[in-house]
């Protein structure tokens, strides 16, 4: 499966649409089938890969697991969450495995650029525990510098020269925070 448009960095036009969408139409459709039909240690696997080297569009793993479309009403989430956080329930996705997810953005205001927001963290909260889900990170980690450490029932992976700055599993959770010092391009 190919993955470049989850880095492509989309250009916008007055009287048009970035003719690069339709080469990779293709690809985010087999990327939304998979991410709905795969074991879900192999959709964290993914993440996982997709983030490691390269700061990547956060909203592509949102749309692609939703049932709805991004301007639909979404629910509210029962705890508090800043506007620019993206709250999804397990009822507006395609997956029954997940209770919820929840994507923590900055809004970064530059002068020059513009208003856009980076992915400051990505939360997936699974319905049942997911035990398996460790040695797939690992796998996909083993060609990364990495520390490991446990704290309570948690396992913590550490770097220093990724996109990702620490990963944070439970056998209920999966937390993924991104280094700021590595984020690429405005999605």
């Amino acid at each position: 499966m190919k993955l470049d448009f989850l880095y492509y960095q989309q250009k916008y036009f007055l009287d048009g649409s970035d003719p690069m969408n339709e080469t990779f139409w293709n690809d985010k459709i087999k990327f939304s089938e998979f991410l709905n039909s795969e074991k879900l240690s192999i959709i964290i696997r993914l993440l996982v890969m997709a983030y490691k080297e390269k700061y990547c569009n956060p909203l592509r793993w949102e749309t692609s697991l939703s049932k709805m479309s991004i301007r639909e009403e979404r629910l509210e989430p029962p705890f508090a969450i800043t506007e620019n956080d993206l709250y999804m329930s397990g009822k507006q996705m395609y997956r029954d495995d997940i209770e919820y997810m929840i994507t923590y953005m900055y809004e970064i205001e530059d002068d020059e650029k513009g208003d856009f927001d980076y992915l400051k963290k990505m939360e997936i909260v699974f319905n049942t525990p997911q035990p398996n889900i460790a040695p797939e990170i690992e796998a996909e980690l083993e060609d990364v510098e990495y520390q490991k450490s446990v704290m309570d029932s948690t396992t913590i992976y550490s770097f220093s020269d990724s996109p990702i700055l620490e990963i944070r599993l439970s056998s209920k959770a999966f937390v993924l925070i991104i280094n700021p010092d590595k984020w690429e391009g405005r999605f």
